[in-house]
């Protein structure tokens, strides 16, 4: 339903731009409150004499550090194609500005898949457009802090080479697949992953998760055939509307960049995470939507 009210509105070209604009400039906001929140969590933590952990940066309005990160690395895209486009900000230091605040607070997530699939994405951006020197810049600078953040904390290495994610993963995968064959046409019920006991690594005791941290077992387990095949359809409709945008307006166009990264990032994070629903869904049916209006204009 979003999609198509917010596509209609999209067909006008001074309003994605302005779409665009509010966009970056109030996560880039966003983003700065909450490296914000973070230090100020951490410095109550010291006052407290506790450890503060490591950095775990996160939107007030989307919350779990994972889910920020997915969210944070939509906007990473959309900021990113929209500095490069002139008709968005009049002002090219100000687009600059927001870009690189919401790349800071991605790093500060920690978030691995999120920040391994806007990596890449960034990549493919710089495949079809030449990168500024300032992104440039920004990019040598940030691999320098991340590197330096990863051996100088015990925290981050044990989080990036052995903690969790995988490892842990595939016990909820394979459940998944075997509620799948017990209820291939029904699933369990949308929100009932919950209710699905998990074996651990001992035979006697089960778990429970909310769901499948993966987007197509969460689907497959909860809606059944139909389900994945609904879900998948509409993905692979929407990445072909991009594909028509681009062919259309050109490879290089903002639109084009900005909707297709925004779609990668959900196709490539929904394999560790669920990412179709709350502000992610939200920011990708808009995206949708704003492919589906430049397509159409």
């Amino acid at each position: 339903l979003l999609f198509w009210i917010a596509a209609d509105h999209f067909h006008n070209e001074k309003f994605r731009t302005d779409f665009l604009w509010h966009l970056v400039i109030a996560t880039g906001l966003a983003s700065l409150l909450a490296w914000w929140d973070d230090a100020w969590r951490i410095h109550a933590l010291h006052a407290l004499l506790k450890p503060a952990g490591q950095v775990r940066v996160e939107l007030r309005s989307v919350g779990h550090f994972n889910q920020s990160g997915i969210y944070l690395a939509m906007a990473w895209l959309i900021a990113l194609a929209a500095s490069l486009e002139t008709r968005v900000f009049y002002h090219s230091w100000l687009g600059r500005m927001a870009t690189v605040l919401i790349g800071l607070a991605l790093l500060g997530t920690t978030a691995r898949f999120a920040l391994l699939s806007a990596a890449t994405a960034t990549g493919l951006v710089f495949l079809c457009r030449r990168p500024p020197r300032w992104l440039v810049c920004f990019f040598g600078i940030a691999a320098v802090l991340a590197l330096a953040a990863v051996l100088g904390s015990s925290s981050l290495r044990g989080r990036l080479f052995f903690q969790g994610s995988f490892h842990n993963r595939v016990t909820f995968w394979v459940s998944a697949r075997d509620a799948f064959q017990h209820r291939p046409w029904t699933g369990v019920g949308l929100n009932n992953f919950r209710n699905i006991q998990l074996h651990t690594e001992s035979l006697s005791d089960h778990g429970t998760v909310d769901h499948a941290h993966n987007l197509y077992f969460n689907t497959l387990a909860q809606m059944g055939l139909p389900g994945i095949a609904a879900l998948l359809l509409m993905i692979s409709t929407m990445g072909a509307t991009i594909w028509h945008l681009g062919k259309k307006r050109g490879f290089k166009d903002f639109a084009f960049l900005a909707s297709g990264g925004v779609w990668f990032v959900l196709v490539m994070a929904g394999l560790s995470n669920t990412t179709l629903h709350h502000e992610m869904s939200v920011l990708f049916f808009l995206m949708m939507a704003f492919a589906e209006g430049s397509s159409s204009d």
